[in-house]
């Protein structure tokens, strides 16, 4: 059934602006609801007055609402901020923004693009949202750690190398033993470096070594003291959230060892509690497709192919990077325990791909498999993996054409004949200085020179 009335919510933390428009464009309500159980039933009631079917759009997809309107039986809609942006510029008047523009926007986007538009079904269960919200938490925190952790380090390479080069690693062990020498003594003798070097977590005799050599001979200098506060702000920064990473992976493993997900992923070489919540949580969002899944992980390149030209192909910069890094990591440690990902990593890399490049390949061969492993709820087999790739290239080998002579008696263009001078010369093939975009044939897909950035995350 064809539907009359298009919902755009614009969401908020404490109330949400809903904006209704009928199928010619008119406004036909606007009006507020309190995000919360009883804003949902009042949102339920204003729909339902029309006597109409609808179709409700929103940005976000892990909100009570959207589950609330779902299980009521309608189709939600996720749309993407930055394709209602253009939409927004028209609607708006004198560069204003308000949330009723941005409701009206995203109601005008569903009427006019809804056949662009697919549903998607997250799993919305406790259990796997709870895993979402810890895997998104963790990663958030271990971002900033990382982030102070490298403002510390780029400060105590200028006011303090002897600190600076007394660690091999920069961690709570490290930032602690700073914290401590801090809070007496800032120039350390030896007797006074081996028991707080042993107190904060260095235990080896070599590490121990490595400090005595570079902080016994450290001066204070000025500016040291002058950024001693901030280095101790740093420093505690750094334990607290290495303490609050510790705790959410602990919340993690409660979680995930309750979750059904995690019997299909346990057959997987090299995942852990961290990259198996990290799959739950991207595999739980009800993609349609392992082309979807890759898409929005961004492994697959993006195709740009416009007017007479060859195209090119791309590193796909707007994806989740949260999803791209899951895939990435996993394709890394895959590559460490399983055969036949080592076996393509090393075949990519002789073929010129770079370390990222070649990830991302393997990432989106993992895209097809993981993608199978959850919808047919069967934990993963690498025999079935293996027995499939074989037949496939069964099928590949035996559908190509044989290199003989063909069914008229000439020879094929691949054979080697002697030249006649009287004849002329076949015409030399022109090679064109762009790179053709492969065909859909094709399982690798090649990244142009300067569209590749190297990134942590891949």
């Amino acid at each position: 059934m064809k539907p009359e009335i298009y919902v755009g919510i614009d969401w908020a933390r404490t109330q949400h602006t809903v904006c209704l428009l009928n199928i010619e464009g008119k406004r036909m309500g606007l009006f507020k609801v309190e995000a919360t159980a009883k804003g949902n039933d009042v949102l339920l009631r204003e729909i339902r007055k029309h006597k109409a079917p609808c179709v409700i759009a929103i940005e976000r997809e892990d909100l009570p609402v959207v589950s609330f309107m779902r299980e009521e039986g309608f189709t939600v809609l996720i749309v993407e901020p930055s394709r209602t942006r253009f939409l927004r510029d028209e609607i708006r008047k004198g560069g204003s923004k308000t949330d009723e523009i941005d409701a009206r926007a995203i109601a005008e986007y569903a009427r006019t693009k809804a056949h662009l538009l697919t549903e998607r079904h997250p799993d919305m269960e406790p259990a796997t949202v709870w895993i979402r919200k810890l895997y998104s938490h963790r990663r958030s925190m271990v971002s900033e750690r990382s982030a102070k952790t490298f403002r510390l380090k780029d400060l105590l390479s200028r006011v303090a190398p002897g600190y600076y080069y007394a660690f091999e690693h920069i961690g709570p062990s490290a930032t602690r033993f700073i914290l401590r020498a801090l809070e007496g003594k800032l120039h350390l003798r030896a007797e006074d470096i081996e028991p707080l070097a042993r107190a904060t977590g260095f235990n080896r005799p070599d590490s121990i070594t490595r400090i005595k050599k570079f902080l016994c001979s450290e001066p204070v200098s000025p500016e040291m003291r002058f950024h001693m506060e901030e280095i101790r702000y740093l420093c505690e920064d750094i334990i607290t959230l290495s303490e609050r990473i510790k705790k959410a992976e602990k919340d993690m493993a409660r979680a995930y060892e309750g979750h059904p997900g995690s019997e299909l992923f346990k057959g997987i070489p090299g995942v852990n509690l961290v990259l198996g919540c990290g799959i739950i949580s991207l595999l739980s969002r009800g993609f349609s497709s392992p082309e979807h899944l890759a898409a929005f992980s961004g492994v697959a390149p993006r195709v740009s192919r416009t007017g007479k030209g060859p195209g090119l192909v791309c590193y796909r910069k707007a994806c989740n990077k949260q999803a791209r890094d899951t895939l990435t990591q996993l394709a890394r440690s895959s590559i460490l325990w399983c055969s036949w990902a080592r076996e393509m990593y090393h075949r990519l890399r002789k073929r010129g791909k770079r370390h990222y490049h070649a990830l991302r390949i393997i990432a989106r061969v993992w895209t097809r498999i993981l993608f199978a492993v959850w919808r047919d709820n069967r934990p993963y087999n690498e025999n079935i993996y293996l027995a499939a790739r074989e037949r496939q290239r069964s099928c590949l080998s035996k559908s190509s054409p044989s290199p003989g002579p063909s069914s008229s008696g000439s020879l094929s263009p691949c054979s080697t004949v002697a030249a006649d001078p009287s004849s002329p010369s076949p015409p030399r093939a022109t090679v064109s200085r762009h790179r053709e975009v492969p065909g859909p044939d094709q399982p690798l897909l090649q990244v142009g020179p300067y569209s590749e950035r190297k990134r942590s995350g891949g």
